[in-house]
């Protein structure tokens, strides 16, 4: 049976959301996204004191406040291991999310499924586990 658009397209929405939802809920996502919430409140904290500190020490130059211009730039250092997980478990939900879109598609496919048969295989699937 060939598949049409409208089911081709009801099947990728439906794994989609799942997908999103496995991702969002994951807890090795979840905690690298605190950390780097955390890292961006602290990042803000410093470049506002020491950009107020600054900004103090030029207009005691002479400097007239709105006449000087400062930027603190910021690197970035990869390699957390918090961040590594979190990358290797996207790859591994993204992996799965197309391996089950793949087998739902050939099952449909090569098999005579029908509209049920569709509903109770999305309803197995299950990212994450």
């Amino acid at each position: 049976m060939k598949i049409s658009k409208i089911v081709r397209e009801y099947i990728e929405d439906t794994l989609q959301e799942r997908y999103k939802d496995a991702v969002k809920n994951d807890p090795v996502i979840k905690r690298w996204e605190s950390i780097q919430k955390e890292r961006n409140s602290l990042l803000r904290q410093l470049k506002d004191k020491y950009k107020e500190q600054l900004l103090k020490d030029v207009a005691c130059l002479g400097f007239e406040e709105g006449r000087f211009v400062l930027d603190i730039y910021e690197r970035y250092a990869a390699g957390h291991p918090a961040q590594e997980a979190a990358e290797a478990r996207r790859k591994e939900l993204s992996q799965q999310y197309k391996t089950v879109k793949t087998n739902i598609f050939l099952e449909l496919e090569l098999g005579k499924a029908t509209k049920e048969d569709l509903e109770v295989m999305l309803a197995k699937v299950s990212f994450g586990e």
